[in-house]
């Protein structure tokens, strides 16, 4: 994934996603910044104000494109595609709502392919964890490895 286009606050909320390809879809890795409770209130509340589809798609777009850092899409000659509203709104359908719904949280990305099957279990394991403790995923990581790192036991 390319670099990041503006300063991103290390606050421990960027997150990584994959989601998977298929016969007419190529697979899609993003860094994103995942959405918090306040921030799904807001977004509701915005797209609850849209009667017809497209402009609700508009704006789903432009909220998903504020979340997205970089990702792997390119185009049909393997140039990156810019992350913006208006590549968002043109993704095939399944791709759009499957990505919204990441970014709000209501649904898992799909496991890496890439991963070991340790690193697998490893991220369900963090995911249950973080789920069950309301925080979101980076947060749990870096809270559990600051705890176990050994500048922290010596203190």
């Amino acid at each position: 994934m390319g670099g990041l286009s503006g300063f991103v606050e290390d606050d421990g909320y960027t997150e990584t996603a994959y989601l998977a390809g298929d016969a007419a879809l190529r697979p899609l890795r993003f860094r994103y910044r995942p959405t918090v409770a306040q921030e799904l209130d807001r977004y509701d509340r915005g797209a609850a104000k849209f009667k017809e589809r497209a402009a609700l798609i508009d704006y789903a777009a432009a909220w998903a494109a504020g979340r997205i850092l970089d990702w792997t899409l390119e185009d049909q000659k393997g140039a990156p595609v810019a992350v913006s509203a208006a590549t968002i709104s043109n993704l095939p359908q399944r791709r759009f709502y499957r990505l919204v719904s990441v970014l709000l949280g209501h649904e898992a990305p799909d496991a890496d392919p890439e991963w070991t099957p340790e690193q697998a279990e490893q991220e369900w394991a963090d995911r249950q964890a973080a789920e069950a403790q309301c925080k979101p995923l980076a947060v749990y990581r870096a809270e559990r490895d600051a705890k176990n790192s050994p500048a922290e036991s010596r203190s």
